[in-house]
């Protein structure tokens, strides 16, 4: 039976039966749904013929990687020696089910082709089997598929190959080193199988068409085209209007006519060229000028794709109402992507800056950082990402890189943190923003209040583009903070305890993610949080608590209702500047842990698809969160109703 104090109707809906908390808790910490794989098997075979590929030696691109090479050394590091993978100790394991995931999730038959998709989708299930036999033989099957590693298939292999061999790469020294040499291999091969010409934002004038149609006539015109027809017609209309004037000039008594017909038929000749010359220069004129103005819209949209000008909330100062303006946002750079963002939601994190308590708060800004989006353009250097890609920016980078990434400890990273801790974007340290050349800083390194923003590569991840973006943006921050504080950082075990104060969409997160995790009891705190009562109520105190208010009271009354000896209380709410936590030592000395968790402890990029993979799986919930639906220009009252306490999250739709 769960004891709670509710605020909020869903609740009820996230609380464990008392009969089947034990069946609910997942065998592993990422426990996923496999059952859309094809069955386990050898052999790759297809009933379409092979395509046709011409390799280097055939005339090919003279600086592109040869396939077979790379797929060959592959092949020879993921031989095993037998019972190799089954060997492996449990943690070891766990990260190879993750590096099995990334090799396989998303839709890879549609990425990698079905030859390609079905060896990989097998490879996988082999590794989470942990069957040594049945991975060498189909890692020995590698090489055959050169003839299907074309284009955008090769592409999306090498990532794939990148992705999973971090995997192997966080696994640390293991036996001989065929761990270490497994991580090698896949990124540096994945990395140069991924290569392929950088999408740059500046396109040239010809790349932007127009079509023009004239009964059955079709005529695509660019910009340069334009401009060398404008030329022509001025030209045409000045020979035409020199002739004009030339036969304008020509005096009636200058030639002598044999009769009175003649002076009549040359009289209407010298009209008629008169009216046929004008008239050409007047059709010539008219003509280039309408050229002209195609012309400059051609540049007009390359203008565009440099710098977008689109509507955006502008926070001009804190506690002032939230501005709908037009806002420049510039191209991106190096490491840099440029997100059409579709939708967005609001956080009480937005709040907290907009009032003025956030110490990193700068103003003007735009903020927003729950929101899902496309690419519209990427700079130089970005691979991971495409125009046309869905994806959802987030405020906890992933480099992969720094030594936060590299520890396995933590979903910190400090790579671009010195950049978005004050407003401006890495490269050059300023903004992308800016209303007739006064620059408006960033939020967070996302900044999704704007139709269009640039955050860097590092900060956005690549969903399933079958995801629906009004749903998913809520994983950017919300729900992904209140799982993953309850799967990442206290590692809830079935048979918990757990109390949750504040119920808000973390709040409720968490609560969810304790079901989820088989807990006995969920107690939820909102307005009264008396932790004496909590402790009365559970026979000495709760296994774990989790503060999601951002009270250091609360915080304080979080710690002290944990259980003597084992309890663990995690602060996920955020304090306002200057607020100190406290409590007696004695507290700690008895056994009770103090932690905190930034987004849950997931890993942005990598984990964030995952995420979705279990909301497109109906494993976790999104939609129950949204109460309300509002429009970009009703931005301040979405505000108003984010404190009016019915209001969990309200999504934004950014185009209309």
């Amino acid at each position: 039976m769960a004891t709670a104090v509710l605020r909020r109707p869903l609740l009820a809906a996230l609380l464990p039966a008392a009969a089947s908390s034990s069946s609910s808790f997942p065998p592993s910490r990422f426990h996923r749904r496999r059952c859309r794989y094809p069955p386990l098997v050898l052999a790759v075979s297809s009933d379409s013929p092979k395509p046709v590929t011409s390799s280097s030696t055939d005339g090919g691109d003279p600086e592109e990687e040869p396939v077979l090479p790379l797929l060959q050394e592959l092949a020879g590091c993921l031989v095993l020696p037998p019972k190799f993978l089954s060997q492996l100790p449990r943690d070891l394991r766990l990260d190879l089910n993750d590096a099995a995931f990334d090799l396989s999730n998303g839709p890879i038959l549609d990425e990698c082709g079905q030859e390609v998709g079905d060896l990989l989708l097998n490879l996988s299930r082999a590794w989470e089997v942990a069957d040594t036999s049945t991975s060498n033989s189909l890692a020995k099957q590698l090489p055959s598929m050169e003839p299907y590693l074309t284009g955008s298939a090769k592409s999306a292999f090498g990532k794939r190959l990148v992705s999973a061999g971090r995997r192997f790469q966080a696994m640390g020294p293991y036996g001989k080193g065929e761990l270490k040499k497994i991580a090698e291999t896949m990124i540096k091969n994945g990395k140069l199988l991924s290569k392929r010409p950088v999408i740059q934002s500046e396109v040239e004038a010809m790349k932007v068409k127009r079509k023009l149609k004239f009964g059955e006539l079709e005529f695509v015109l660019t910009a340069e085209k334009a401009n060398i027809g404008a030329a022509v017609g001025l030209v045409f209309g000045f020979l035409s209007w020199q002739l004009a004037r030339g036969v304008q000039n020509i005096a009636d008594n200058s030639m002598q006519y044999a009769n009175d017909n003649a002076l009549h038929l040359a009289k209407s000749l010298k009209i008629s060229l008169l009216v046929l010359g004008y008239t050409s220069t007047a059709l010539s004129v008219a003509a280039s000028l309408g050229l002209l103005l195609l012309a400059q819209q051609c540049f007009g949209l390359i203008w565009s794709r440099k710098f977008r000008a689109d509507a955006a909330a502008v926070a001009w100062e804190a506690n002032k109402p939230l501005s709908i303006e037009d806002v420049q946002v510039a191209p991106p750079q190096a490491s840099e992507v440029r997100v059409k963002i579709l939708f967005t939601a609001l956080c009480h994190t937005d709040h907290y800056t907009w009032s003025g308590k956030d110490p990193e708060g700068l103003f003007p800004c735009i903020l927003g950082h729950e929101a899902a989006g496309i690419v519209e353009s990427v700079g130089e250097g970005v691979t991971e990402v495409q125009p046309g890609d869905r994806v959802i920016p987030c405020y906890q980078a992933e480099c992969r890189e720094c030594k936060f990434c590299k520890s396995g400890k933590t979903n910190l990273c400090g790579k671009v943190r010195a950049a978005t801790g004050v407003g401006v974007m890495m490269n050059d340290r300023k903004s992308r923003f800016s209303i007739n050349g006064k620059p408006i800083y960033h939020f967070m390194g996302t900044s999704t209040f704007s139709q269009y923003t640039v955050v860097h590569d590092v900060s956005v991840a690549k969903i399933n583009p079958q995801a629906p973006l009004e749903k998913v943006c809520l994983l950017g921050c919300g729900v992904s903070t209140g799982l993953g504080a309850v799967w990442n950082t206290a590692k809830v075990e079935a048979g918990s305890i757990v109390a949750v104060f504040g119920l808000g969409t973390v709040g409720l997160a968490v609560a969810e993610g304790a079901k989820s995790a088989g807990a006995s009891r969920i107690i939820g705190i909102d307005i009264d949080s008396k932790k004496y009562d909590v402790v009365d109520l559970t026979d000495g105190g709760v296994d774990y608590s989790f503060e999601c208010i951002g009270n250091v009271s609360v915080m304080r009354a979080a710690l002290e209702c944990c259980h003597k000896g084992w309890g663990t209380s995690v602060v996920v709410g955020v304090a306002a500047s200057g607020q100190e936590i406290s409590t007696r030592p004695f507290q700690l000395v008895t056994g009770r842990v103090w932690k905190g968790t930034a987004f849950g402890g997931f890993k942005s990029r990598t984990q964030v698809p995952w995420l979705v993979e279990k909301y497109l799986n109906k494993e976790i919930k999104v939609d129950e969160y949204i109460t309300h639906s509002l429009n970009l220009s009703d931005i301040n009252k979405a505000f108003d109703l984010l404190h009016e306490g019915d209001c969990l999250r309200c999504v934004l739709a950014m185009e209309k």
